[in-house]
């Protein structure tokens, strides 16, 4: 998922507020990490910067229940980083999959 960064945010609470309200999961404290992968483009709004963060659920007993908003997505489901990678259409995309290591 992506989003913007409101006025007043930093971008950790920007991560998090999007994954909240595109999926309904609330992250804990330490399931926010950086991936230190950025990449800049020109967007529809000028110069645009993107930031990879990953949801590390591992120390979760199971995957949480996602409602998505339908508003921002049609679909979602769980699936392997070879799936997902094929799914994406940006190379920053699939640089970012590769960073996360997968759920056990």
């Amino acid at each position: 998922m992506t989003g913007g960064v409101e006025s007043g945010e930093t971008e950790d609470q920007a991560a998090r507020r999007e994954v909240r309200e595109e999926t309904g999961v609330v992250l804990g404290a330490s399931e926010l990490v950086p991936l230190n992968l950025e990449h800049r483009y020109e967007g529809r709004f000028g110069l645009a910067l993107e930031s990879a963060w990953w949801a590390d659920l591992s120390l979760r007993p199971q995957l949480p229940i996602v409602i998505i908003d339908p508003t921002e997505h049609t679909e979602v489901r769980w699936s392997d980083r070879s799936f997902a990678e094929s799914q994406v259409s940006f190379e920053f995309h699939r640089r970012t999959l590769r960073r996360c290591k997968p759920h056990p």
